[in-house]
């Protein structure tokens, strides 16, 4: 007996790792959860279990759980909601190190133990993993976004890219002393959701030493159904995280010029991966929102002088500058693109969808290089009397050399009646002339893939033999 409350009072005084995981109505999975918590090869953690006013039997689950190991602390309360049930969590906390697990999800044996090793080791304010995405059907790694360096310590301002990784705060430990001193806490909006953005946004400012290993840790439940990533209503919940990400940012001490844009680009790809989860219904009016930030932004004191030159030294990717371009310039059309308001022409659909055009009398085709080129010379070589005109997003010196007149897409003499096809093989260029085409009012938008572009290369090749 005396043995037991020794180790009770070793558990509650001198954790290594307090993991917290809040619970609401998951009674088909925490037990899952919990047991793969108590079944860690580190010996000397404790479990925080916050049930935030669930209706269903998890409160009574994890009484069981508690009753049978001493490890386990149950917190009952009123729902107030995901934040200020962690917030809970990490104030009850003991442990040097704090782990955030969903309980839904489960871990594998060795996270706490390797995890907590290398933060150890290192000396690290957080150390983070990549995990696996999980369901009945098996599971699939995921890697961390654009989160290249691993198996290395990351000082503050370095690697800033960091802040565009995928959040998954639930793969990683944090220093508990480090999240006390910054006083790195959730938001805790009644309702809300996605309040891991702020809390990884703080994190990632005002680590002084962080770490990503490649390694895998936490099995990810995709098939839950009820999930609150599944919960698309929740329009602006978003908003109030970035609006919490800036406020917290500009009450530091940090190089805020230096960090802005890289808060400006993490609200971005907030925005359009938001757009991607709402309901249809809902996207006009939280695209036009979201352009109206990032021109705010965009023209705010920390951003007004920084021009394209600026922007290359960030090591930001083209492609999310060139989102927040397009979102911020084109909301309207950047929808009408994600919903796909375009044909894409592929090697199974290619014989009917040109036949289809080569019959009209006149097309545009956007894009005047070697694609576009190739594109002209494959209808001029067919039986159809088709006219074609060249669109450029803007005119260059060497489009002058083509026998067709080159308009900018801009130009009112355009026929936005006309069916007009995107060619150019970069991802990056083909979704904006796809946007701006939309933007122009055309209604008969067409893509080339790049088995398309392929196949044209060969008959040219062909041709030229």
């Amino acid at each position: 007996m005396r043995f037991c409350l020794l180790k009770e009072m070793r558990v509650r005084i001198m954790a290594k790792v307090s993991v917290i995981v809040p619970v609401y109505n998951v009674q088909d999975y925490v037990e899952e959860c919990i047991k793969s918590i108590l079944n860690q090869t580190l010996a000397d953690f404790e479990v925080i279990c916050i049930d935030d006013g669930s209706k269903d039997n998890s409160g009574k689950i994890l009484d069981r759980l508690a009753q049978m190991d001493r490890r386990i602390r149950v917190i009952h309360k009123e729902n107030t909601g995901y934040g200020n049930t962690v917030n809970v969590g990490l104030r009850q906390a003991k442990g040097e190190y704090i782990a955030i697990i969903e309980s839904d999800d489960f871990i594998e044996n060795n996270m706490l133990m390797e995890l907590s090793a290398i933060a150890d080791e290192y000396e690290l304010d957080y150390v983070k993993s990549n995990h696996w995405a999980y369901s009945g059907k098996g599971r699939e790694l995921i890697d961390t976004g654009g989160i290249r360096e691993y198996n290395r310590v990351i000082l503050r301002y370095e690697s800033m890219n960091k802040i565009l990784s995928c959040k998954s705060i639930w793969a990683g430990l944090y220093r508990k002393k480090f999240l006390e001193d910054n006083q790195i806490y959730f938001l805790e909006t009644p309702g809300a959701s996605y309040q891991d953005i702020s809390f990884w946004f703080k994190v990632c400012i005002m680590a002084q030493r962080g770490y990503f290993t490649r390694k895998a840790y936490v099995n990810y439940r995709v098939d839950n159904s009820n999930s609150s990533v599944k919960s698309r209503e929740k329009v602006f919940c978003v908003c109030d995280e970035m609006e919490e990400c800036e406020r917290y940012l500009l009450g530091t001490d940090l190089d805020i010029e230096y960090i802005y844009p890289y808060f400006v680009i993490s609200k971005s790809n907030a925005f359009t991966w938001n757009i991607r989860r709402i309901l249809p219904e809902h996207r006009q009016k939280f695209a036009e929102k979201a352009s109206e930030d990032l021109r705010a932004d965009i023209c705010g004191p920390y951003m007004k002088k920084m021009g394209a030159s600026e922007w290359k030294m960030t090591g930001i990717s083209e492609w999310d500058i060139n989102e927040m371009n397009l979102l911020m310039n084109f909301p309207e059309s950047y929808l009408k693109y994600e919903g796909n308001e375009f044909v894409t022409i592929t090697m199974e659909n290619r014989e009917t969808v040109l036949a289809a055009i080569m019959n009209e009398k006149e097309i545009y085709i956007y894009g005047a290089g070697k694609n576009g080129q190739r594109l002209s010379k494959y209808i001029s070589n067919s039986e159809n009397d088709c006219c074609i005109k060249y669109v450029v997003t803007a005119l260059k010196g060497g489009e002058a050399d083509i026998n067709s007149k080159v308009l900018e897409i801009k130009n009112e003499k355009l026929n936005i009646e006309k069916k007009i096809i995107v060619t150019v093989a970069n991802n990056c260029i083909r979704k904006e002339m796809v946007i701006r085409a939309m933007n122009r009012g055309f209604k008969s938008i067409f893509l080339l893939d790049n088995e398309i572009i392929q196949f044209l290369r060969r008959y040219e090749d062909e041709c030229n033999i």
